[in-house]
């Protein structure tokens, strides 16, 4: 199916006053989408129903508002962790200067350590390797990082943890001195309490390496189709409501929408069981988890229970 073309749909025999309809491109899982008459739009508030290829700012409010209702309603998910990671990336200079600067976290006041982090895959032997923190180079990270000299999924996490109000950046590579086996063993030792207690960890799942990039076009866009009686009364009462249609999601997709690699990783498990609060971006669409529940971004699964990540 061609990227821009509107997919076949085959209209299915309505129940209780719903419309459905099936894409026959996606046949496996089904396209369907429910809308009941007389009633408001369900789906509609968020920009992946709303437009065919949706802004990611304008998709993003949707982690927004995840991330604000979390916050002020789940006290299961707040933390109080009071190990930090020795290092941090500070955001505050990439509007002025283009560049994100290496900290001492212990010279940062602890009211003031809020950050994300980010779970990623470094890639396989044939990728090139994400940039590092060593001896050499630390003096040179702690002055300044230009944001066009990191990775596509760095920059990525860089913007979407400015775009959330959240001043501060840990990844591993650049945070953790990667010449000192005495520090990596420290660090290492850390990496539960790093993760619990960041305030959002951001899973670049669908992104095989460093370079893959975490904010892209969405894969399975959205479609409006006109109502199959829209043109049966033409004058005579109020427009018929389109039907808008996506590939569903179902309980286990957030699993066959991450890449092979980052799926394998060792350290992933405990990244993301330990994190209070998640974002999962796949090139289908987001998925939120936080100790609470279990959402995609179209809402077409919510949950819960832990969702099941490697079950296949």
């Amino acid at each position: 199916m061609e990227d821009d073309a509107a997919p076949e749909v085959i209209p299915r025999t309505p129940s209780s006053g719903t419309l459905c309809a099936t894409c026959q491109a996606a046949v496996e899982w089904g396209c369907d989408l429910n809308r009941q008459e007389g009633e408001s739009q369900v789906y509609d508030e968020r920009a992946i129903w709303r437009h065919h290829c949706p802004d990611f700012d304008d998709r993003l409010r949707t982690v927004q508002q995840w991330l604000q209702d979390c916050r002020s309603r789940h006290g299961e998910c707040r933390q109080d962790v009071k190990i930090r990671p020795a290092r941090l990336l500070d955001l505050s200079s990439v509007a002025l200067s283009g560049e994100v600067k290496l900290v001492l976290t212990a010279d940062i006041p602890a009211a003031d350590v809020r950050y994300t982090a980010l779970s990623h895959c470094w890639g396989t032997g044939t990728s090139e390797p994400p940039p590092k923190t060593n001896g050499h180079n630390q003096q040179n990270h702690m002055r300044g990082i230009l944001l066009t000299d990191l990775p596509r999924n760095f920059q990525d996490a860089v913007a979407i943890s400015l775009k959330l109000g959240i001043p501060y950046l840990w990844i591993d590579s650049l945070c953790i001195l990667q010449d000192d086996k005495e520090e990596w063993e420290q660090e290492a030792m850390k990496m539960a309490h790093i993760y619990e207690g960041g305030v959002l960890t951001i899973a670049a799942a669908g992104s095989p390496d460093a370079y893959g990039g975490i904010i892209n076009r969405l894969d399975q866009p959205t479609y409006t189709i006109p109502h199959p009686h829209a043109g049966d009364q033409v004058g005579a009462g109020p427009a018929q409501p389109s039907l808008i249609v996506r590939q569903q999601c179902h309980q286990h997709h957030l699993h066959s929408s991450m890449n092979s690699n980052y799926r394998q990783r060792g350290w992933i498990l405990q990244e993301l069981a330990l994190s209070p609060r998640t974002i999962f971006f796949t090139k289908g669409q987001f998925f939120w988890q936080c100790r609470r529940f279990f959402e995609s971004e179209d809402k077409a699964y919510r949950s819960s229970q832990f969702e099941a990540l490697f079950k296949t």
